[in-house]
């Protein structure tokens, strides 16, 4: 043995001693060699391996022992059949190791994979859901889009016209507001006459329609002012004059009693009374009244107007009037005066 220890130092063996029935050189009495059974397994208190080599390589083992084997026929045959038995049993044992190694690798690939396999299969049609999502996102988004433009596009418009009336309101509510100065101005200089009645006074869709009944400015059928009419129309002027931007119709009214001679000779009928009677407000208004003549119009309407009852002769009273009207300036006598050549 210790010459066996001499020729594999790799060999770890200490403080040999052959099993019992075992001469020196390892062999039983009578000459039987021992089996394999015999050989010590790791950690046996009789033959201590101290380490196991950490990958056995059976080919180059075979070839170490042969060849020291051949160097020095002198070595037990018994002891050179021990090794081989330990080189295979270490090969047994990788074997083992090796085999359960791959074995369990094997079960981890067949417990593992098919749900791998399935959560791949899930998580792929999750992504081919959302990638559908995700088109549809888009699209929805371009649509959307679209309809932001039209919408953009839309409220540009609406937020213009909206301008364009508030402009126009606006303009309005100056031009009430100028109307309604007016009258509260006409009102003061008017007080008398509104407080007896010959005189009254009203808004109408953005005008000031002042009523004056006939007696306060003419004679009973006839056309021609007098001085109690013309001391009123001085004071409708005086208030009405620096409205430049306003237009002011006359209008003449009766009531529904024709015209008897003599007079039918100058008037033969309601008609041309009310609009001599007009005419001949403007003329005082355009001259004593020092009011532009662009700014004046007069109309004649007979009867056909009744503000009251011609069954009544309060309402005969009531008919029998002169119309004056502030309104704001017509747009096309501000474009004919414009356009006309300085003189």
């Amino acid at each position: 043995m210790t010459n066996l220890r001499r020729q594999f130092p790799e060999f770890p063996l200490r403080n040999h001693v052959p099993p019992t029935g075992m001469g020196p050189v390892g062999r039983r009495p009578g000459g039987v060699s021992g089996t394999a059974d015999d050989l010590p397994m790791l950690g046996d208190s009789q033959f201590d391996l101290v380490a196991l080599p950490a990958a056995p390589d059976p080919t180059t083992e075979a070839v170490i022992i042969d060849e020291r084997a051949a160097a020095d026929p002198a070595l037990e045959d018994d002891g050179l059949s021990e090794i081989r038995r330990y080189y295979q049993r270490r090969e047994r044992l990788w074997g083992v190791a090796l085999a359960a190694v791959l074995g369990g690798a094997i079960y981890l690939y067949i417990q593992n994979v098919p749900p791998l396999q399935q959560s791949l299969r899930i998580a792929s049609s999750e992504a081919a859901a959302l990638r559908e999502s995700l088109q549809s996102a888009e699209k929805m988004a371009e649509h959307l889009t679209d309809e932001k433009i039209a919408l953009v596009e839309k409220q540009g418009a609406l937020e213009q016209a909206l301008s364009e009336k508030e402009a126009i309101l606006a303009e309005q509510e100056a031009k009430l507001a100028g109307i309604q100065e007016a009258r509260a101005d006409l009102e003061q200089r008017l007080a008398g006459e509104i407080a007896q009645g010959d005189v009254s006074t009203r808004e109408f869709q953005g005008t000031l329609v002042v009523d004056l009944v006939d007696k306060i400015l003419f004679k009973s059928g006839e056309a021609e002012l007098d001085d109690r009419g013309k001391a009123v129309l001085a004071k409708v002027a005086d208030s009405f004059r620096a409205l430049e931007d306003k237009f002011i119709l006359i209008g003449g009214h009766t009531d529904n009693v024709p015209i008897k001679p003599p007079l039918t000779d100058r008037f033969p009928t309601n008609w041309e009374l009310s609009t001599a009677r007009a005419l001949a407000v403007v003329h005082y208004l355009s001259g004593d009244g020092r009011i532009p003549g662009d700014r004046l119009g007069a109309q004649g309407f007979g009867e056909h107007r009744p503000v009251g009852d011609n069954r009544s002769n309060l309402g005969r009273r009531k008919n029998r009037r002169i119309e004056v009207v502030l309104a704001p300036k017509p747009a096309t006598a501000a474009k004919v005066k414009a356009a006309s050549p300085a003189r």
